[in-house]
């Protein structure tokens, strides 16, 4: 009666928001690593890029608010695009073995 509908290509939305949410993950331990300067500014860079967006330096909260979208938004973002990515290339494996 309630039988959902399998869609082709609906594990890629599901791998986008996974890998997006890890993303947010590493973005979180890396504020807190960072807070204390437990993590170098390189290792920050290389797994957050979009933190280089804090170096605006906002005053109010509006600017506050925007600047953490940003840099969280992007994180989610890029993550998530690896992760497609990654599905992807698992999809493409997959079918070529699956052909032989």
């Amino acid at each position: 009666m309630f039988e959902q509908e399998q869609r082709p290509n609906a594990y890629l939305g599901r791998w986008f928001f996974g890998s997006g949410l890890g993303g947010i993950a590493v973005a979180a331990v890396l504020t807190a690593l960072m807070i204390h300067d437990l993590v170098p500014t390189k290792v920050t860079l290389a797994l957050w890029p979009s933190s280089i967006a804090g170096i605006a330096d906002p005053h109010t909260v509006a600017e506050k608010l925007l600047v953490a979208a940003v840099t969280f938004g992007g994180q989610f973002f890029l993550y998530g695009i690896i992760g497609l990515l990654f599905a992807f290339v698992i999809n493409v494996v997959r079918s070529f073995m699956s052909r032989r």
